[in-house]
């Protein structure tokens, strides 16, 4: 039996091996660890979410920070909004130290990636003509110029 992924089989899809577990990043309280592994070839038309398929997270020193001697967290407050209006942005969450100790060694932040909405392509906007200006000479075929600015760069794929 193979997992499926949409309408793909994820046995079509061909993996290195998993990397290592990522080092605990705390002694006790909970903390995350994470490994990944690559897309090596592609099959017939395999998409992978990477969330389920190239990377993996599970928790690490789960254990309570109950003794006198460690440091104890606050918990970790909601995550911020994201930092773009549209398109790929971050969002970020804290927590802080509310007893210090020896073994005090804990991440008191975290970052991810997020993504509102796409953007909206917008083409440029061209300002109005100026006026002609004098002709470069007085006979034999001179020229006149004129010019315009642009009032908004193209974004977002726009022209």
């Amino acid at each position: 039996c193979s997992l499926m992924q949409g309408q793909v089989p994820v046995s079509d899809c061909s993996f290195d091996e998993w990397s290592s577990w990522s080092r605990c990043p705390v002694e006790c309280g909970g903390g995350q660890q994470e490994r990944s592994r690559s897309l090596l070839l592609m099959e017939k038309d395999c998409r992978v979410l990477e969330s389920e398929n190239l990377k993996q997270v599970r928790g690490c020193n789960e254990q309570a920070c109950d003794s006198a001697d460690q440091c104890k967290l606050s918990a970790w407050t909601d995550w911020d909004d994201c930092s773009q209006e549209c398109g790929n942005g971050v969002t970020t969450r804290t927590r802080h130290v509310q007893q210090t100790g020896d073994t005090c060694v804990a991440a008191l932040g975290e970052v991810k990636a997020c993504i509102t909405r796409l953007c909206d392509s917008q083409d440029c906007l061209w300002g109005e003509w100026d006026s002609w200006g004098a002709c470069s000479r007085s006979c034999d075929g001179g020229e006149k110029r004129r010019s315009r600015s642009i009032l908004q760069h193209p974004s977002h794929e726009g022209r």
